[in-house]
Formats: C-alpha cells, structure tokens, sequence
C-alpha cells in the first residue's frame, strides 16, 4: 500500500512539473496567451491530478479500513481457540467505538481486558448481523435471534421528534465503521467539523454568542469595576436530529449468498455515499429550517468581478477571519472541485513560483493554498457567476455536526421478491450549525 502511495505522489510530482514548465513557456511568449493546444493539455493535465488525487485518498481510507478488519481479526488470533470468550453486551455504543478505535490505533494487545470483551462482543455481533442480512431473521438460530434483537429499533409514537422508526436495527459498531469511512470519503466535512455525537436524538440547545466587540479595561486603584460592565449575549439554536434516507439498495440473491463478498463493506459502502451526500449538502446550504443548518452564513469577501475572482480576494477572505483563530488546527479552505481548478490556473498562470497554491509530494502532508489545507466539497458552487457562494475559510471546530448514535439498517424481503433480490435502506439522524459566525467566512461572486 505505501509503495502504491509513494508512485502515485511520484505521478503528481511529475504532472505538477510539466504544468510550471508549459506556464512558464507561456508567460516568456510575446503576450503570454496560451493556444487552444495548450489549454486543451493543461484540462487533460487537471483531470489527471484529480484522479490521482482521488486514488491516494482511496488508498489512505482503505488503510484505515483494512487496520479495522486487522483488529478485529486479531481478535480471534489473541484470544485462541480454546479460550472461554467473554462478552458484554451492556457497553454503550461510545464504549464500543472506543475500544474500536484503540484497537484500531494501537493494536489488539493495547486494550485493557474490558476493551478486549467489548471489542470481542462487537466482533460477534457483526458476524451476526452480517448473517441477517444475507439470510434473513428467520434463518437463525435462536441465539443468533436474540443477539439480533440486541439491535432492534425501539418501536416509538409519532409525536416522539427524534427518534428511530420500527422494524429496523441499529448496526453494531464493526459494521458501522465502513459506513463512516464512505460517508468521510462522500463528506470530507466530517474530517474537520466538530463531530458532536449523542445517545438519543434529543433536541440540544447550544448557546450562540460573538464577543469579539467586548473588550477588557483599565481601571484604578480601589475603583469600581461593576459600573461598566458587558454582559454576554447569548442566542440559542436548538439542534435537533433530522433524518437521512440511503433510499432503497437492491442486492441480487447471488451477492448476498457469496460468502466471498465482504457484505459489510459493500452494503456499508452504498449506504454512507449516499446518506454522506445529502447531508453533506445540507451541511453546506441547509437554512436550520426543518433541516439542518449549513456553514455558509457570514460573507468575508465579495469579488470585484462578475465571473472570476482574484488572489487579492482569497487573501482577502483569509484577513477578514477573527485573529482568534486565524492559527487554530482546524483553519482551512473548502470549495468545489472545479473552483479548484481555477485556483490552480491562478497559481501556474500568472507566476509560477506564487505560493497560491502548494501541491503535496509525501504521504501524510496535504495540499496547501496561500499556506493552509484544503478539502473538496461537491455541495458548493461549481461555477463563478454572479451570486454564487465559491468557497469558505476560517476554523472549521467551529462548526458543529450532531450524528445521533445508531445507524438503523432495513431489510425488505418481499417487495422485490419476483426480481430475486432483497431491498436495505439506511437511516440517519443528524444536525448541523456555525456556532460562531466570526470564526468561518465565504466569498461570494458581486
């Protein structure tokens, strides 16, 4: 897997390479105005890096993925065969994710012996529910039932806001992970967003205040400091925990009865592109409105131009962000692929040794525009025209996504009983909101 990685930043290199000198041959031409042939070349040069691109992300996700399946796998090896197993089916989602996640990050051998009967627990609920959802709940056995029913969707009123609907089960958290890592791959928003995520689906309310206008003061000896006071001003938004639909995924009976198919990853793949892509556009452009609310609400720069914008005005954007977090962990761009590529047309096409935009050569190290990282997000404008929001930047912790515990799976076995295939559909609650509009700004086409 590194030696894959290693060629394929070997490849950028080499590409990034020929774009600066084919720019630079330009720029020295009387007039510097590129031909058709060129422009074509540098398109054709574009649409590689972004494949490229593409591939060292997969390939760095599915790193993650196969350290899971590493770690659940030395499950098995650790505890040997003749072993008493132990497990404990009162932990808590966040307890199992956790011990997931260390054993992910640090091995099996790291987890203390509580982890390692939750990750154990964990590892046989999903072979369970994988079975289910080859064979259905009337094919296993009466202990395989009842751990099944460990998972089932409360059964709740219509008036209950918030919560699951019957007939489905919320999904062990081995199983989860592949949905999670799609949903990451569809949504790179959930990589820098401060993910908030809760047992139930409660409405939250969270206090929204901005007191960059307040200062302290100084004042003398033995003097009264209650008489000038400034109070806090809070607002509050009320998260809540909106539903998201995979819609249905049809699965012949031939893939579900091929033992040799991971069914985990392949149902789990489906169901996070799809739900992480609705809700990443609500993320993005969502009103708060009977849905969740987006991160574009504060401008930090209007462009000058009906069409296209200007380094000046990226810079722009980054100095009308609160200094406050100007140097924070989580500051970065977001935009459109395809602004992206304009971006970089920027960069090699009026002078080449600008630091607009700083491709990555290494594993590990992302790419950079005016000094900070970036990611792609599809849910924004694909074009500069008038009135479109193009790209954001500021501190993205500032903007919290609420993910209510339990991704709830269906298995409908009649519907398309004459087709020989089985329906899953997924469902999701979530929540989004900017909690404070200083900290994150978009740029917007005049």
């Amino acid at each position: 897997m590194k030696f894959e990685l290693k060629q394929l930043f070997d490849k950028k290199g080499k590409i990034d390479s020929e774009m600066r000198a084919s720019y630079a041959a330009v720029r020295e031409r009387e007039g510097g105005i590129a031909t058709k042939e060129e422009r074509e070349k540098f398109i054709a040069w574009d649409a590689e890096l972004v494949g490229i691109q593409e591939q060292i992300d997969f390939h760095q996700r599915m790193e993650k993925l196969n350290l899971q399946t590493e770690a659940a796998a030395g499950v098995t090896r650790e505890s040997g065969e003749n072993k008493e197993k132990k497990f404990n089916e009162n932990a808590t989602a966040l307890e199992r994710r956790n011990a997931m996640d260390k054993a992910k990050k640090n091995g099996y051998t790291a987890l203390s012996d509580n982890e390692r009967v939750i990750l154990d627990t964990d590892v046989r609920d999903v072979k369970v529910f994988e079975k289910f959802c080859r064979v259905g709940k009337e094919n296993l056995d009466a202990e395989e039932q009842r751990i099944l029913s460990l998972y089932k969707s409360q059964e709740k009123r219509a008036q209950s806001v918030g919560t699951t609907t019957a007939g489905g089960y919320t999904v062990p958290e081995g199983f989860s992970g592949y949905i999670v890592e799609a949903m990451a791959m569809v949504s790179n928003l959930l990589n820098w967003a401060d993910i908030i995520r809760t047992e139930t689906g409660n409405t939250i309310p969270f206090p929204i205040n901005d007191d960059n206008g307040n200062t302290g003061e100084l004042i003398g000896e033995n003097s009264d400091i209650s008489s000038s006071s400034a109070d806090l001003v809070f607002s509050v938004y009320n998260m809540g925990s909106y539903k998201m639909s995979s819609k249905l995924i049809k699965v012949s009976a031939e893939l579900l009865q091929d033992n040799g198919v991971n069914l985990a990853a392949y149902l789990g793949k489906k169901l996070g592109i799809r739900v992480g892509k609705i809700s990443n556009s609500y993320y993005t452009t969502g009103t708060g409105s009977a849905q969740p609310k987006g991160f574009l609400q504060t401008r930090g720069k209007v462009t000058a131009s009906t069409s296209t914008f200007t380094q000046a005005e990226m810079m722009a954007l980054q100095d009308s962000i609160d200094p406050a977090y100007a140097n924070n962990a989580k500051v970065a761009w977001a935009f459109h692929n395809n602004i992206l590529s304009e971006i970089k047309q920027i960069a090699l096409g009026v002078n080449y040794n600008t630091n607009i935009w700083i491709p990555s050569f290494r594993d590990g190290a992302p790419d950079r525009i005016l000094g900070k990282p970036y990611f792609i997000n599809q849910a924004m404008s694909s074009t500069s025209a008038t009135a479109d929001k193009i790209m954001a930047y500021g501190d993205w912790d500032a903007f919290k996504v609420r993910i209510v515990n339990g991704f709830d799976l269906r298995r409908l076995t009649e519907r398309y009983a004459e087709f020989d295939q089985v329906a899953f559909f997924g469902l999701s609650r979530t929540d989004s909101a900017l909690l404070d509009v200083t900290a994150l700004k978009y740029m917007d086409i005049s």
